[in-house]
């Protein structure tokens, strides 16, 4: 059977046991999945994700809602994440996501991939030297320290963003998947960046 693709030309509801609406209200299953398709295949303004894409099966709003509702930290207010469990993930699916808290999916972000230094670092034309910073999720960035080369500063970075990823699981343990804490306790930025 078809049905009409009415959310940004992808997303269509089948028809089941999960609605979309209560009360004149989103559900939160049904906010979450049109947020994954909008950042997805939204317009430009709207789009948040470049080269991403929803698996097929989670074009239908009654699967993704399924996986949704039976995940035990869908009330909480967490966020979608497709590239912890599967770094570099483009393809969010029921085997590449994972709910996370806001501070913890802003943790593990990394940013500057188009940055002309290495990630964590700066020339301080000044000093003539390297700095290297790392971000700590919601909070400001620490410094890590000044260095004479460019590749001394990342790797203090890596080494500071992976011990701050690696504690943050047990802080976290029995709030998040079990599948995320294992993702958070063998992170490594490195492969998210390379």
């Amino acid at each position: 059977m078809q049905y009409e693709r009415t959310i940004e030309g992808i997303g269509f509801d089948s028809g089941g046991e999960h609605a979309a609406y209560v009360g004149g209200l989103k559900t939160k299953a049904y906010a979450a999945w049109c947020g994954m398709l909008s950042r997805c295949y939204g317009a430009k303004s709207y789009k948040a994700v470049d080269n991403c894409e929803v698996h097929e099966e989670w074009h239908d709003f009654q699967n993704f809602a399924e996986w949704f509702n039976n995940n035990p930290f869908s009330d909480k207010g967490y966020y979608l994440n497709k590239s912890l469990l599967v770094p570099k993930s483009t393809i969010y699916s029921k085997e590449t996501v994972c709910l996370l808290p806001p501070e913890l999916a802003k943790s593990v972000l990394v940013k500057g991939k188009k940055q002309k230094n290495l990630l964590g670092t700066h020339w301080k034309e000044d000093r003539g030297k390297w700095y290297a910073t790392v971000g700590l999720g919601s909070s400001k960035a620490k410094f890590l320290g000044v260095f004479n080369t460019e590749i001394e500063a990342h790797n203090a970075f890596v080494e500071a963003k992976n011990s701050v990823i690696r504690s943050a699981a047990d802080d976290w343990a029995g709030l998040i998947s079990d599948r995320a804490y294992e993702a958070l306790k063998n992170y490594d930025v490195r492969d998210f960046i390379y």
